[in-house]
């Protein structure tokens, strides 16, 4: 048997929706509707969908007016689409510690980091989870920041039953071929500020930096050029395949929660955690995607150890992250190894096991046998 990592679960809608959509290009119905589906699913103000999440958090970071002397907070621990959304926007990304238990960001050290030039602050919703997010933005709020919570991860997760990507002033989602629900490569921008200068500026930038969306309420007799600007636009085609996507959404989701509680109801009850740090949790209040499901040995050595012997057995397991400080960006940015030693002992003895929408409860059983065996055999 050959498990993957990753296996793209597929409606059986896609094809008929997207031949549907190469014959009518130029309405753009199917991004709408994506939009309208995402909306609803949220309550948040507005939908804009995009060509990825990381043109999605481009948007969102520009659209916040920032300068050379802006700072805008971030976990170390995470993709690199987020810093550089900060430095293209001309701001200087600060980094921080994770919380050694949620692997999101860690608040003490997100507090310690606030200054007066900090503008806001990027949350990351890690593996479809964040636990201590109503924490965080508390804290934002009174220090005045703005709030972009990236849910790149947690599409259909909420919190206290409320959406995650709906807790900040702007929120990201993901669609990439890595994630639940996909359309190859495509994301979302969620508006939920009322900030009128910003939305109008987050317009602005989406249209090119024209006044196209005056133009088009009749406002306007013309549109032209008056700022710069983006086009972060997706493709009509992979919007027709996300929307059969999305309208399946959620009985997709819930095999892949069959299989992550089978994971963790393993590892719960198993006496012989060998080199065991953490593995993924179950928070109150917390309803999650189960994007990943994943286990921090003790050591990097003992990771790739069991990356390697699941291999041999054709079960295909990856690390995560390399954190941001530690990768030859972050040195160019003044940041040493020994900045973050929490987020460098998760990243060394993180491991991501398969999972996906399909995974048979056959082939869970098999991955859980063989890290069983694995384990045992130290």
């Amino acid at each position: 048997m050959e498990i993957p990592f990753n296996k793209v679960s597929f409606t059986g809608k896609e094809n008929k929706y997207i031949q549907t959509a190469a014959k009518n290009l130029d309405k753009r119905s199917f991004t709408l509707k994506c939009a309208e589906w995402i909306k609803s699913y949220t309550s948040v103000e507005e939908v804009i969908m995009t060509s990825s999440a990381t043109s999605a958090l481009e948007l969102a970071v520009r659209s916040i007016w920032c300068d050379k002397e802006s700072e805008i907070i971030l976990p170390s621990f995470t993709f690199p689409s987020a810093a550089n959304a900060v430095l293209l926007a001309g701001a200087q990304p600060v980094f921080c510690e994770i919380d050694d238990n949620t692997l999101c960001l860690d608040i003490k050290d997100f507090q310690s980091k606030i200054t007066s030039k900090t503008k806001a602050v990027i949350i990351i919703d890690y593996g479809g989870s964040s636990p201590h997010i109503h924490q965080l933005i508390e804290i934002a709020r009174k220090n005045n920041l703005m709030v972009i919570e990236d849910s790149a991860h947690a599409f259909l997760s909420s919190y206290k039953e409320k959406p995650l990507g709906s807790w900040g002033d702007l929120g990201i989602f993901s669609f990439h071929s890595t994630k639940n629900i996909v359309c190859g490569e495509g994301g979302a921008l969620l508006i939920n500020t009322k900030n009128k200068d910003i939305i109008h500026h987050i317009h602005q930038l989406y249209h090119h930096g024209t006044n196209k969306v005056e133009f088009l309420q009749g406002k306007s007799s013309s549109y032209s050029w008056h700022a710069l600007g983006l086009n972060p636009q997706p493709s009509e085609l992979s919007m027709a395949f996300l929307l059969a996507q999305l309208e399946e959404s959620k009985s997709l989701t819930k095999q892949r929660q069959k299989n992550f509680l089978s994971y963790y109801n393993f590892f719960v009850e198993y006496p012989y955690k060998k080199g065991i740090v953490l593995f993924s949790n179950i928070y109150p209040d917390h309803v999650s995607n189960c994007h990943t499901f994943y286990i921090v040995f003790e050591s990097q050595d003992m990771r790739d150890y069991i990356i390697e012997q699941l291999k041999k057995r054709h079960i295909y397991a990856y690390f995560h992250f390399v954190p941001l400080h530690l990768s030859p960006m972050g040195k160019k940015l003044g940041y040493s190894p020994s900045d973050f030693p929490i987020t460098n002992k998760i990243s060394e003895g993180l491991l991501r096991l398969p999972l996906y929408n399909h995974m048979t409860e056959k082939e869970c059983r098999f991955v859980i046998q063989s890290v069983k065996e694995i384990l045992e055999a130290l």
